[in-house]
């Protein structure tokens, strides 16, 4: 290999290590909810879309639309309860990870169009908290570690 070579092969490898995006370069702001007092962590990678009307949650999209994450809050009107939720949410999906506990669960699997999706739900004082971030395969890498930051900061 000739010393020109060498520098165009070590040129890359810099760029590719200091410009290819990772989890720990990600940017986050946090998102919080006042009508039912909830926050969460989103990367500065998604643009908000603006607070639904009523003031439950927002939607988060990338620029592209392909990357979504949904987050809001809604009252147990029907007194379904955490498992009656669980089992709604459980349809329509292949699920490949699921948790129940006492006031929360965690579905994670494909949506028919094959996107990956992760939801968290909890019911807290007669209210759900949920959110949903959804994928495309390719993004994988990125978003199974952003998926981690949403969980630690849903609060």
């Amino acid at each position: 290999m000739n010393q020109s070579t060498c520098k165009r092969l070590i040129i890359k490898i810099l760029f590719l290590i200091y410009c290819t995006p990772t989890y720990a370069q990600l940017n986050y702001e946090t998102y919080c909810n006042s009508r039912f007092s909830y926050c969460i962590d989103y990367p500065t990678t998604l643009i908000p879309q603006g607070e639904a009307f009523n003031g439950d949650g927002q939607k988060f999209t990338s620029k592209d639309k392909k990357v979504i994450l949904t987050v809001w809050g809604i009252n147990d009107a029907l007194d379904s309860g955490i498992k009656g939720s669980y089992a709604e949410y459980s349809k329509g999906n292949k699920i490949t990870y699921k948790v129940l506990k006492n006031n929360w669960f965690i579905i994670s699997g494909y949506t028919p169009k094959g996107n990956i999706f992760y939801q968290k739900t909890m019911l807290i004082d007669g209210v759900f908290k949920t959110f949903i971030l959804e994928y495309p395969m390719t993004e994988k890498a990125t978003y199974d570690k952003v998926c981690q930051r949403l969980l630690n900061s849903f609060k």
